[in-house]
C-alpha cells in the first residue's frame, strides 16, 4: 500500500473515487491524468506520434515546465512525441 495512513479509509476512498469518475463521465470531462493517459496511448502509435511531434521537433529546445509532472508518464509522452531522447525539464 502506497499510503498506509489511508488504510482505515479504504472503503470511503473507493466510494469517493467511484463518485468522482462517475461525475466526470456524466459531465463528459477529462482531468489532467486522463489527458496524460490519452496522450500516452496516442504517442504509442509511431505514425500518430510523428504527426503530434512535428511542431515539437521544429524547436531546438524541448522544455516542459509550469505544471506538476506525473512521475513516469510525462517524460515518455514528450519523448515519444518528439521522437528524440532529450532531457525533459521536470
Amino acid at each position: 500500500m502506497f499510503f498506509p495512513w489511508c488504510a482505515g479509509w479504504s472503503s470511503e476512498l473507493k466510494a469517493l473515487f467511484v463518485t468522482y469518475v462517475e461525475a466526470k463521465q456524466h459531465q463528459n470531462v477529462l482531468d489532467y491524468d486522463d489527458l496524460l493517459l490519452y496522450w500516452a496511448q496516442m504517442v504509442s502509435d509511431p505514425g500518430l506520434a510523428g504527426e503530434i511531434g512535428g511542431p515539437l521537433r521544429s524547436h531546438s529546445s524541448r522544455r516542459v515546465s509550469g505544471y506538476e509532472p506525473a512521475p513516469g508518464l510525462d517524460p515518455p509522452c514528450v519523448e515519444a512525441s518528439c521522437h528524440a531522447r532529450r532531457a525533459v525539464n521536470e
